[in-house]
């Protein structure tokens, strides 16, 4: 049978090359140690697709320049052949069994993965931790410079406080002053002096002592 470069068995291998260029990538992207495929596998498949690849284009291209009384090339049992043939080393290899060793170093993998994570966690919890007791350290810090602030301006209140009541005592102390020393100039009140009750008494005893005189100088 004919097969024409619009029917759906050329679409077929069409996506069977699609399949085998997506996978050989995704190996190729693979670090060598987390391959399981061997290189002569690789190649082998590689090599397959190629040679596939390059009979159905060559072949396409003469089927479409031939005339219709023509016998084609393009035929559909070669064109199916081919197919299945790329097919089976293509899913051989994406279905081959992953081996132990594999498994194993992709445990490996993934728990070193782990422990790197948790600890880059770890550290970024210690960073966030460390950070926070700056931030509290420059917030005590400012809190007790705030507070020597209040106690230099408490100080200050105190001290202008003690200034103006010693001012005001120095001044009440002049106005004390000032009053006593006028008091001190008024001119002193001279005190009446009563007489003494014993000078009284005293006079009519001398005036006695006169009589009795004058009574006594007849007798002579």
């Amino acid at each position: 049978a004919v097969v024409s470069t619009q029917s759906g068995h050329y679409g077929r291998v069409k996506n069977t090359f699609n399949m085998t260029v997506q996978f050989l990538a995704k190996i190729a992207n693979t670090t060598e140690e987390l391959r399981y495929h061997t290189a002569t596998e690789l190649e082998n498949l590689e090599k397959l697709l190629n040679t596939t690849r390059d009979w159905l284009d060559k072949t396409a291209k003469e089927q479409e320049g031939l005339a219709k009384n023509v016998d084609p090339v393009l035929r559909l049992e070669a064109m199916q052949t081919k197919n299945k043939a790329l097919e089976r080393e293509l899913y051989y290899l994406v279905r081959k069994p992953i081996p132990q060793w594999y498994k194993d170093k992709l445990n490996k993998m993934m728990e070193a993965l782990k422990n790197s994570t948790v600890k880059a966690e770890e550290a970024k919890k210690s960073e966030s931790t460390e950070e926070g007791k700056k931030d509290e350290e420059k917030t005590d810090d400012a809190k007790t410079e705030e507070k020597g602030e209040g106690t230099k301006e408490g100080e200050k209140s105190d001290k202008e406080g003690k200034e103006a009541k010693e001012e005001k005592s120095a001044e009440e102390k002049v106005e004390t002053k000032e009053e006593k020393s006028a008091e001190g100039e008024k001119p002193e009140e001279t005190p009446v002096e009563t007489p003494k009750e014993e000078q009284t008494e005293e006079k009519p005893k001398k005036e006695k002592s006169t009589d009795c005189d004058s009574a006594l100088i007849p007798l002579l």
